[in-house]
C-alpha cells in the first residue's frame, strides 16, 4: 500500500486541479464571450465612425478553407454606406483574425488586427496604424520591399510572412465580398 500512496496522492492533486479549472472555464466563459463581442463592436465604429448601425449579412456563400465571419453592413441614415467584417488568415506564427471595412465601390476605407500570435517586435507590429493605414484606397494589394503607394503595401522588415498574410486577408476579403454583392445585385 505504501507504494500507492505518492500515485494516489497524484492522481487526487491531478483531479482537484482539473476540477477547478474547469469550474474557472464555466464561470468565465460568458464574461470573455461578451468582452469578445464588446471589442468587436468597438472596431467596428472605430473602422467606420460615420456609420449609426450595424446590419449582419446572411447567406453569405463563402468557399470552403476561406474563414470570413461577422459581415456587416454599415448604415447611416438607413443608407448602406460600406460593409465591415472578419476574416482570418494564417500568419508567421499562427491565426491572426483581421478585420476589413470596405465601401459599396470596392475601396478599403479601414484594416484592423483583432488578434494574432505573431512574433513581439516583428509580426505584432502589423497590427499598428503606420502598416494597416497603408491599405486604404483601391485594391488588389501586394508586398514591396522598397516602396508603398498605389496598390503596393511595405513589408515589415524581418516580417514578410505576417505583411503578406495581411495583404492576403485583405484581398481575399474584397474578392469574396465583391463576388457575393454582385451575386445579390444580379440576382
Amino acid at each position: 500500500m505504501k507504494d500507492f500512496k505518492p500515485a494516489l496522492t497524484l492522481v487526487l492533486v491531478v483531479a482537484i486541479c482539473a476540477g477547478l479549472v474547469s469550474f474557472v472555464h464555466i464561470i468565465t466563459r460568458e464574461p470573455i464571450a461578451a468582452q469578445q463581442i464588446r471589442m468587436r463592436n468597438a472596431a467596428r465604429v472605430a473602422l467606420l465612425p460615420e456609420a449609426d448601425d450595424f446590419s449582419e449579412i446572411s447567406g453569405l456563400t463563402i468557399p470552403e478553407g476561406v474563414e470570413i465571419n461577422n459581415v456587416y453592413t454599415a448604415l447611416s441614415d438607413g443608407e448602406i454606406i460600406a460593409y465591415v467584417g472578419e476574416i482570418i488568415m494564417r500568419g508567421y506564427e499562427g491565426p491572426m483574425n483581421i478585420m476589413v471595412s470596405m465601401s459599396e465601390t470596392g475601396e478599403v476605407l479601414g484594416v484592423r488586427i483583432l488578434s494574432h500570435t505573431e512574433t513581439p517586435g516583428l509580426g505584432a507590429l502589423a497590427a499598428r496604424d503606420i502598416f494597416t493605414n497603408q491599405f486604404r484606397g483601391f485594391g488588389p494589394f501586394s508586398v514591396s520591399r522598397q516602396n508603398s503607394g498605389n496598390g503596393e503595401i511595405l513589408a515589415i522588415t524581418g516580417a514578410t510572412i505576417t505583411t503578406q498574410a495581411v495583404t492576403d486577408a485583405v484581398n481575399t476579403f474584397i474578392y469574396h465580398l465583391t463576388q457575393h454583392l454582385n451575386y445579390v445585385i444580379l440576382k
